[in-house]
């Protein structure tokens, strides 16, 4: 039930966001020529300044993506979109967009220096190929004649100026991008379904409608932005295997607590003998397994502390409220049955169903603990209370 509920949610957040796109397209058909006119100068200054932030905190297919921008941008405003055919570009920029964008959503980060060379010569080829065949073409050095009736059997698709072979390339990476963020949520795989939508929008607009191409680049520079610093976010605040927030993120967190509040600390017991019996993989999945348990039953903001514990904030409810409600969640946990897997287990024999148990420490905010660290330091004594006591319990 709840793998279904994310993935309506997921659906969800996608319609969302072309219908978001569809209003910014829609608002920008409305923009004086005049405001439109400084986009030029925008794209190029978002686009360095993410150059220059995605390289720092190498988001190299954030990075590689930019640089298709400028590369596709760049000699249409050095030299003038009449030096180039409108066919040609037009499709071409369509086709790179997709291809790329699949392409980068085949590798995870960081890559190896060969693939990362190796992508950006193909990009680079790419790009000029295009280029040079739209130069020769609007020229008037080549002459071709293109027929889309026949070639290559395709279905007639029709979007906009685009030709059918494109608009074909470009729903097989949308769809199998969108298939990637459906499956297995990544912030890559949401921001190149956002561009090829963008894309897709721009060139299916009704005649009436015109939005200079600047807009689009700039959209997909502000797209690309917003990735970028989500990215940095997670980066910062977000603990990569258990997909919680962070350390630095609780201490933000209490800096910004007014009022009355409970502090809960969670220790995953012989969470030692987990690691030495069954290796690191098994103890990493063990994590993993806690950390969804309490995201998903937890009332308060749950966050990974350090090591096999968790930190737990409630802003609203009593300490005996807390508590109560810590227990059913601490039972969840013990009764929900963790599978080793046997590739993951240091000896494949030992692979199967364990029982694994939390305990629990909470402290109140109030005349006896009057700042964040001190409730924090009297939920860990509580915890260590609770292990003395023989474990799998809570204790304040």
């Amino acid at each position: 039930m709840v793998v279904v509920l994310q993935f309506v949610k997921r659906v969800a957040a996608i319609v969302l966001r072309f219908v978001f796109l569809i209003i910014v397209f829609v608002g920008l058909t409305y923009l004086d020529s005049s405001v439109t006119s400084v986009f030029d100068y925008l794209i190029y200054i978002l686009f360095g300044a993410l150059l220059l932030i995605g390289t720092y905190f190498n988001k190299q297919k954030a990075v590689l993506l930019i640089g298709l921008f400028l590369l596709m941008s760049a000699p249409l405003d050095i030299f003038g979109k009449g030096y180039f055919d409108d066919v040609i570009i037009t499709n071409g920029i369509a086709v790179l967009l997709a291809i790329s964008t699949l392409l980068l959503g085949l590798f995870q980060e960081p890559m190896r220096l060969s693939t990362l060379a190796t992508l950006i010569l193909l990009t680079l080829l790419q790009t000029l190929a295009m280029f040079a065949a739209a130069y020769y073409v609007g020229s008037g050095a080549v002459v071709v004649t293109m027929d889309h009736r026949t070639p290559l059997g395709l279905p007639a698709f029709s979007l906009g100026t685009l030709s059918p072979e494109a608009v074909f390339i470009l729903l097989v990476s949308f769809a199998g991008n969108t298939l990637k963020e459906l499956l297995v949520p990544h912030g890559f795989a949401s921001l190149t379904v956002s561009l090829l939508m963008s894309l897709g929008i721009f060139h299916g607009l009704p005649r009436g409608m015109e939005v200079p191409p600047e807009s689009l680049f700039l959209v997909w520079g502000l797209l690309t932005a917003v990735y970028v610093f989500r990215e940095i976010y997670q980066v910062s605040y977000i603990d990569p295997l258990t997909e919680l927030p962070s350390r630095r993120a609780l201490l933000e967190e209490a800096s910004k607590l007014t009022g009355g509040y409970v502090v809960a600390m969670a220790d995953i017991d012989h969470f030692k003998k987990f690691n030495d019996k069954y290796g690191h993989d098994v103890g990493d999945d063990v994590l993993a397994f806690v950390a969804s348990i309490l995201r998903q039953n937890v009332r308060g903001s749950v966050f990974r502390y350090g090591g096999e514990e968790f930190t737990m904030l409630f802003r609203k409810g009593s300490l005996d409220e807390v508590i109560k409600h810590l227990d059913e969640v601490r039972e969840k946990v013990a009764n929900t049955k963790f599978r080793i897997r046997r590739r993951a287990a240091k000896n494949p024999s030992s692979a199967g169903e364990v029982t694994v148990t939390v305990s629990m420490g909470v402290a109140e905010y109030g005349n006896k603990y009057d700042s964040f660290s001190e409730v924090l330091k009297a939920a860990d004594k509580a915890l260590y209370r609770a292990k003395r006591k023989g474990r799998n319990r809570v204790s304040k």
